[in-house]
């Protein structure tokens, strides 16, 4: 597997007080605010830059996710993280069920 490839495989991570430490690979990008969105289906978080926000990482490196939002999308503990585009710029904040179910909703899908 390229280097490409495997640094856009979902992550699991802990969640810490509800914050979530974000990687190094693509911390640069988020230095500005930040916009969290959930899905229309609640399945996941979305996240990108966004000047308008004032959701900014911490000193650490980590992203604080807001309860009501948290309790939205069901995320607990543990997340997923899915890393959609190649310059890290945008990501999903998924709970490991609901991960679960869609990748095996795309799996039957493709065969």
């Amino acid at each position: 597997m390229s280097k490409k490839q495997s640094t856009n495989m979902p992550e699991y991570h802990n969640l810490d007080r509800g914050r979530l430490f974000i990687p190094d690979k693509c911390r640069h990008h988020f230095k500005c605010s930040l916009g969290l969105t959930l899905d229309d289906q609640k399945r996941f978080i979305a996240v990108q830059p966004y000047e308008e926000s004032r959701v900014k990482l911490d000193s650490r490196g980590r992203l604080t996710i807001p309860k009501a939002l948290r309790d939205e999308a069901n995320i607990r503990d543990v997340v997923v993280i899915r890393f959609i585009s190649c310059l890290h710029d945008y990501f999903e904040i998924w709970n490991p069920v609901s991960w679960e179910k869609e990748t095996q909703t795309q799996s039957s899908t493709l065969r």
